[in-house]
């Protein structure tokens, strides 16, 4: 039989982990938000394109995204605006998955201590 203060803190860390991924989801679709709404329509249409890992990105959609940011490239104002809300949105969503295997790691430890 687990201790209570075992069954609290399975809790609490399932808690905070909910919290840590409701919040880097809101952050990442701020940041797609921020992307999608350039100025530049050329920049719109590479945030359309935008995909979490290039090289699980469908063929397809790689060749379509090369394509817009070749063409994006010639302005660098708008490539520099580019590449960093491209990476500020990776790095929010390579927070999102690790708190999502964090969120499992707590459920397991809640479900082993109940």
């Amino acid at each position: 039989m687990s201790s209570g203060i075992e069954i609290s803190a399975a809790i609490m860390f399932a808690g905070s982990s909910l919290m840590g991924l409701v919040g880097t989801n809101a952050q990442a679709r701020l940041a797609k938000s921020r992307l999608l709404s350039d100025p530049n329509p050329l920049v719109v249409s590479a945030g359309l394109l935008w995909w979490p890992s290039r090289w699980l990105m469908p063929p397809r959609l790689r060749r379509r995204r090369l394509a817009v940011e070749r063409e994006l490239r010639q302005d660098a104002e708008s490539w520099r605006r580019y590449e960093l809300l491209c990476k500020e949105l990776f790095a929010w969503n390579a927070l999102e998955s690790a708190v999502v295997v964090a969120l499992f790691a707590s459920l397991a430890a809640l479900v082993a201590v109940l």
